[in-house]
């Protein structure tokens, strides 16, 4: 029975870390797409890159569901956007799915 239990805590970890956010989506990103305010690619940034449609709505981690953002207009979409108002002004068949894909992992 402990065995059991070990297996399917260790399968049920590898799930969980292969649905993280991937820093390698964002280092392509920036790679692609330098920072906005003074065209660097790495470093520190006056804006940051941001989930166009929120993972926790069901966005995509992927280069398309990614875009440089002020950090003042930051807080504006940030009251939005995990609602579904915010679901539907900002989420598209290109950018998410039906449901929550990726969580936070630390």
């Amino acid at each position: 029975m402990i065995k059991i239990l070990l297996a399917l805590a260790l399968f049920s970890t590898n799930i969980y870390a292969a649905s993280c956010r991937s820093d390698d989506v964002i280092r392509q990103f920036k790679k692609n797409n330098p920072c906005p305010t003074d065209f660097i690619v790495e470093g520190k940034c006056n804006a940051y890159v941001d989930h166009i449609c929120a993972l926790v709505v069901g966005g995509i981690d992927s280069i398309p569901n990614l875009q440089w953002q002020e950090i003042k207009l930051s807080k504006i979409k940030d009251k939005i956007e995990k609602t579904e108002e915010g679901k539907r002004r900002f989420c598209n068949s290109k950018n998410s799915t039906l449901t929550r894909q990726v969580f936070n992992c630390n």
